[in-house]
C-alpha cells in the first residue's frame, strides 16, 4: 500500500495532536471560564451536552469595561511575550494590517478608523493617528491592491 506524503505528512500531525499531554475536557467539564482558561485547554463541546431550547433567559447583560485587576497580565505560550502596544480606544472592533506594515483599527463607537506606525519590533505604536472620521459604525477594512504595489 502506498501513502502520499501530504496524506502521511496529516497522518503524523493528527497522531502527534491526539498524544497532546493536554487531556480534551468534555461533558460539564469542557464548560469554563476566563478564570480557567490557558493556552493549550482543549474543549469539546456537542449538540448533547447543550441544554435544551429555552431551558433559560436569553443573556440580556452588555458589557463594561473595567480596569484590570492588580498584576494581571496576559499568559503567553512559552517562548513568547504580551507586552501592550497601543491603548484608549473607543469600542474598537477590528483591527487589520496593511501591506506596509501599518495598523488600522475600525472605532466603531467613535465612528473613526485610527492608523498606528511602529518601526518593526517595537514594542509600542510610535504614531497613533486618526485616519478617517465622521463614519457610521465602521467595521470592515480592505486594502486595494492586496499587497505592495507593483508599480
Amino acid at each position: 500500500m502506498r501513502i502520499s506524503v501530504p496524506i502521511l505528512l496529516l497522518l503524523l500531525a493528527t497522531t502527534a495532536y491526539a498524544q497532546s499531554p493536554t487531556p480534551v475536557l468534555t461533558g460539564t467539564a469542557a464548560y469554563g471560564d476566563w478564570h480557567a482558561d490557558a493556552p493549550g485547554i482543549r474543549r469539546r463541546i456537542t449538540p448533547n451536552d447543550l441544554p435544551a431550547p429555552y431551558a433559560s433567559r436569553s443573556a440580556s447583560n452588555t458589557p463594561s469595561v473595567i480596569a484590570p485587576a492588580a498584576g494581571a497580565v496576559p499568559r503567553p505560550p512559552p517562548g513568547f511575550t504580551a507586552t501592550r502596544f497601543a491603548d484608549g480606544f473607543n469600542t474598537p472592533r477590528l483591527m487589520r494590517t496593511a501591506p506596509n506594515g501599518d495598523i488600522f483599527l475600525a472605532e466603531t463607537g467613535a465612528g473613526r478608523i485610527r492608523i498606528l506606525r511602529a518601526p518593526d519590533g517595537a514594542p509600542r505604536a510610535e504614531r497613533n493617528e486618526v485616519f478617517a472620521t465622521g463614519l457610521e459604525l465602521p467595521f470592515g477594512i480592505a486594502f486595494s491592491p492586496p499587497g505592495p504595489s507593483t508599480t
